[in-house]
């Protein structure tokens, strides 16, 4: 506030009053443009992948406070990681955060664990934990018949004439280590 008194001459003194300068908009995690910064302008503030904001972009307004309307561009969450056949531990659901996923005994995925990313979709990374294959079954001496190779499955095989292995036919398992339990006819 100022106060101005008319002068001997008749004539008001020039008063001005300076606009409110918000400064620069700053907001983290996103691209801001805002080419004016004085009251009452506004600027637009745009997420950067992985991170949101009730939408992907919104106008700010400059306050007669000199600040800029409240905002934040918030990481998307990934939630938890649930991948069949494995276990997963994930400190943190947000992005760019990652779990690290471990297979269940006789189940594979290119090694036995891995981090998976959370990206920028709120999704995680894909990962799967596949039956380890135990391929084909040969039993010398035998026939075998196998509906699946795949942990943990089974097949059958019967000895053939003149051969015996505690019995005419037994189930062999499919093992975790992706070999055959062991068999023989003799």
């Amino acid at each position: 506030t100022h106060t101005v008194s008319c002068q001997a001459n008749a004539i008001w003194p020039s008063v001005s009053c300076p606009a409110v300068d918000c400064m620069a908009l700053a907001v983290p995690n996103s691209v801001t443009v805002a080419p004016n910064t004085d009251y009452p302008s506004f600027g637009v503030v745009t997420c950067n992948s992985g991170y949101t904001a009730n939408g992907p972009s919104r106008n700010v307004s400059c306050l007669t406070t000199g600040k800029w309307e409240s905002f934040t561009c918030a990481p998307v969450d990934c939630m938890a990681l649930v991948v069949p056949n494995g276990i997963s531990v994930v400190p943190n659901t947000k992005y760019p955060s990652f779990g690290v996923v471990t297979c269940n005994t006789g189940y594979t995925a290119n090694g036995p664990s891995r981090n998976v990313s959370c990206l920028t979709t709120g999704k995680w990374e894909s990962f799967t934990c596949a039956p380890v294959d135990c391929m084909a079954l040969v039993v010398p001496n035998g026939i075998s018949v196998v509906p699946n190779t795949k942990y943990p499955s089974f097949g059958v095989v019967t000895c053939n004439t003149g051969y015996t292995a505690n019995g005419p036919s037994r189930n062999v398992s499919c093992l975790t280590t992706g070999k055959w339990e062991s068999f023989t006819c003799a």
